[in-house]
């Protein structure tokens, strides 16, 4: 892939890591449970690590290819993200906000691993860095998963300390 082709990837990734920060921090405001706000600004800090790491090889392919950014299409841009005031209204108008958020959750989720394993794909030399990006989302994925598990039988979010406990 040439370097003009793999910036545009880049930088839709980064608009995506921004958006996914965006979503997780509306998102932690409109649940109540104290383990689902921790697990969303948890999220809301993997995602701003996320767009550092996706900047970061932004600079170096620049410097590699001394080039600018080149265009991808409509059709291969990914459109995650609703503005968050749609999100808002949704979780208004629903019976349990939660199940919105769990959907939502799962939803900027599953995009995101759909789309850096396309990019790990056509990326050459950088592969490594999308299949370890698909592997964090992922991870992701399965708290929101185990959390609304959770949710589903106890009324409670599953708390992120769960997954870093040495039990």
């Amino acid at each position: 892939m040439d370097a003009g082709k793999l910036l545009a990837y880049l930088k839709a990734a980064d608009e995506m890591e921004h958006g996914g920060a965006e979503f997780y921090k509306a998102a932690s405001g409109w649940v109540k449970d104290g383990n689902g706000k921790a697990l969303l600004l948890f999220l809301v800090k993997e995602e701003e690590r996320h767009a550092l790491v996706v900047e970061d090889l932004i600079r170096l392919v620049k410097a590699e290819a001394g080039g600018s950014a080149g265009r991808i299409s409509e059709m291969e841009r990914p459109h995650f993200f609703r503005p968050i005031s749609e999100y808002s209204a949704m979780v208004k108008d629903a019976d349990t906000p939660d199940d919105v958020v769990f959907r939502e959750a799962a939803l900027t989720e599953q995009k995101s691993i759909d789309y850096y394993q396309k990019c790990a794909r056509i990326a050459g030399e950088h592969a490594g860095i999308f299949r370890r990006l698909v592997a964090e989302e992922k991870g992701h994925l399965e708290y929101i998963r185990d959390s609304q598990d959770s949710f589903k039988v106890s009324g409670y979010w599953l708390g992120i300390d769960s997954y870093f406990s040495l039990d």
